[in-house]
């Protein structure tokens, strides 16, 4: 087919369908899909051989120019309904993930340029993988897509990210995809071909060896794990006591009803008692926590002097009804400091007299203990932080506002573990933190058994963007075998065990609590103990290929241009 399209057309053919592939094999298309990510780069790597056989001048342009268009299409197509939300920040968010992806790729080919073949295929692992670490890391963190992120609807194939996290799919992902990339090149399916003539036996037989090799080692390199994964799955024991817990989504539009200046408001106090009658109509005796969503309590609240406020006397009065019982929820606060000099780089100056910082916080309140608050670290870019406050914080009046407190919001530098009931611990893990491994993983390391998630999925309405957050919350799961209670303010609530599967889910959009029985979980696993290993690893070995490619480049100009001056 390639063959009767002129260079314009192979090259749109192959970054477009590229693109295509990435977005049919991501979630929530049904689980089988995500066997296409084992060929959806296949394109692009052509792409790249096309022009680096080609030798144009303006390789290096054309390579970023062609998969930026590609993973334009990935990302358009996979995470659109961030426009819904703001227009003008979807369209950014798309347009650079998509450059930081093609970026890769023209690091690869500068790379291949300088260096042999075998350098060039270790670099693209390394670039690639190191671009997933620091997207993980580094303040316009956006790890949503995330190669390993695709098999989050088939928990049963990626079981042993137990042990290398959702960066070990990845792995995986790449390694299939540059030997498929390598056996369909080698077979001459790509170019000419040169190694053998029509009664030539000994090279076609030959061929057909190679051929037979390479399809062995494709299917070794997919089967085994998937093998491996399916063992764990089936034989995996959940581990821990149980705990009755109950979950509420109260299904109150963030947009028209939750924040004051909606066309239909509704006050706070009728907020409340909404989450306090769907918790009544589930908790028994024996529930020791209910799990309010993200911002339940909303309208600014001073998280140090809590008490005294009127949220914190009605939520005293369900508590007090119910002995033996946590509750835990999202809460929109702040904290006043008394410094006159400006406290952190986030901190807002309020009417001439004092600093404060807003937050976008969770809170554990008992009946018979003193209540816990955590805020929320990892912050959504340009919705909940701008990036570097302390050189971009003037940007903050361009922060996209979706209700509530607006702004670069205020961290803490360590994940809190929540106790409730018994000492039991869990992670208060907020929203868009649920997309973060290594940062979940740390709350399991600080002694978490469970993982509760507060979220409100509402913002991008009936899409796939809600899908998606809730099955990547099943990789959590897998990652440090912790069992997980998930509420949504608007969205799907649901539980889910310690294999990734769930359960119990609620509708879309509905009002409703859910009750289910979790294990909390002791043991901490491979993944848990070290996170990220493999990204810090590759992103060290990325900072090698880019210095040793810098160093060829320049020997080999400083070598022409001394020969040039002979």
């Amino acid at each position: 087919m390639l063959k009767r399209l002129n260079p314009l057309q192979k090259k749109l053919f192959l970054a477009v369908s590229g693109g295509l592939l990435l977005w049919l094999a991501w979630p929530p298309h049904p689980a089988i899909f995500s066997l296409l990510l084992f060929i959806a780069l296949v394109p692009f790597l052509f792409l790249e051989e096309y022009l680096f056989r080609s030798k144009v001048s303006n390789s290096r342009l054309q390579v970023f120019a062609w998969s930026y268009l590609g993973f334009i299409v990935w990302n358009a197509a996979s995470t659109w309904w961030i426009c819904l939300a703001s227009p003008g920040g979807g369209v950014f968010a798309i347009l650079a993930n998509s450059a930081f992806m093609a970026l890769v790729f023209l690091l690869y080919h500068i790379t291949r340029q300088q260096l042999n073949k075998t350098f060039a295929y270790l670099a693209f692992f390394s670039y690639w993988l190191g671009f997933e670490y620091l997207h993980l890391h580094w303040e316009l963190a956006w790890p949503w897509l995330t190669l390993g992120n695709g098999f989050a609807e088939w928990p049963a194939a990626v079981q042993w990210y137990s042990v290398t996290g959702t960066l070990g799919g990845s792995f995986w992902i790449l390694a299939v995809n540059l030997l498929l990339f390598r056996a369909i090149r080698l077979q001459g399916i790509f170019r000419k071909r040169l190694l053998a003539t029509p009664d030539d036996s000994d090279l076609r037989l030959a061929k057909k060896a190679r051929l037979a090799f390479s399809s062995f080692k494709l299917l070794f390199l997919i089967a085994v794990p998937l093998l491996i994964s399916w063992r764990q799955f089936s034989r995996y024991e959940e581990k821990g006591p149980e705990v009755e817990v109950v979950i509420v989504q109260p299904g109150i539009d963030p947009y028209s009803e939750k924040f004051p200046g909606g066309e239909h408001f509704i006050p706070f106090r009728q907020q409340i008692d909404r989450f306090i009658r769907l918790s009544e109509e589930k908790i028994s005796d024996n529930t020791r926590f209910v799990v309010w969503p993200e911002t339940a309590l909303p309208g600014g609240i001073n998280v140090e002097e809590f008490f005294r406020s009127g949220q914190y006397r009605q939520i005293r009065s369900f508590l007090e009804r119910h002995p033996g019982l946590a509750l835990m929820t999202g809460i929109e606060g702040y904290r006043i400091y008394e410094d006159s000099v400006k406290p952190s780089a986030t901190a807002r100056w309020s009417n001439g007299s004092f600093w404060y910082d807003a937050f976008n916080s969770a809170i554990i309140i008992g009946a018979n203990t003193p209540y816990d608050y955590y805020h929320k670290s990892r912050l959504v870019p340009g919705v909940e932080r701008m990036p570097y406050p302390e050189l971009f914080g003037w940007l903050d009046r361009f922060a996209i506002d979706l209700g509530g407190i607006s702004g670069s919001l205020g961290t803490q530098p360590e994940p809190e573990v929540f106790y409730g009931p018994d000492s039991i611990a869990v992670a208060p893990v907020i929203c868009f933190e649920s997309v973060f491994g290594d940062y979940v993983a740390r709350f399991v390391r600080k002694g978490a058994g469970a993982i509760f998630i507060m979220t409100n999925d509402g913002w991008w309405g009936n899409t796939a963007g809600y899908r998606q957050h809730l099955a990547y919350a099943s990789l959590r799961a897998i990652e440090n075998r912790r069992a997980i209670a998930r509420s949504a303010n608007t969205g799907i609530s649901a539980f889910i065990d310690q294999r990734g599967v769930r359960s119990l889910e609620s509708k879309w959009w509905e009002a409703t609590s859910l009750k289910g029985r979790i294990r909390i979980n002791e043991e901490k696993t491979s993944y848990s103990l070290n996170g990220d290993a493999i990204g810090r690893v590759a992103s060290f070995m990325a900072v090698f290929f880019m210095l040793f490619t810098l160093s060829s480049i320049l020997t080999n100009r400083f070598y022409f241009r001394v020969n040039k001056i002979r």
